[in-house]
């Protein structure tokens, strides 16, 4: 499957992934506590990476909606970053 999306995150806790130009909601993402910092698309693995100040990464899968990892770092995190060194293989 081939979209465009493009996603925010807000002070409501939420991620909200729209299809791009259309203006449909994929998905509103619900698991963090506290305002989403950042998040970075991982394109190869078809995931959103989340990050909050609830000092938790998330890693969602971008069609589904479904969480797949929640990672609790137990302080804020400002920002995130990823890099896939192969399939399967996500480094954060």
């Amino acid at each position: 499957l081939n979209l465009l999306t493009i996603n925010l995150g807000s002070d409501d806790c939420r991620i909200k992934t729209w299809i791009f130009p259309r203006g449909v909601l994929l998905n509103s993402l619900v698991g963090h506590t506290d305002c989403i910092s950042d998040l970075h698309f991982e394109e190869i693995n078809n995931v959103l990476i989340s990050c909050s100040f609830d000092g938790f990464i998330r890693i969602w899968d971008i069609l589904s909606g479904i969480l797949l990892h929640s990672i609790n770092c137990r302080s804020p995190i400002p920002k995130c970053y990823s890099k896939s060194a192969s399939e399967g293989v996500l480094f954060i």
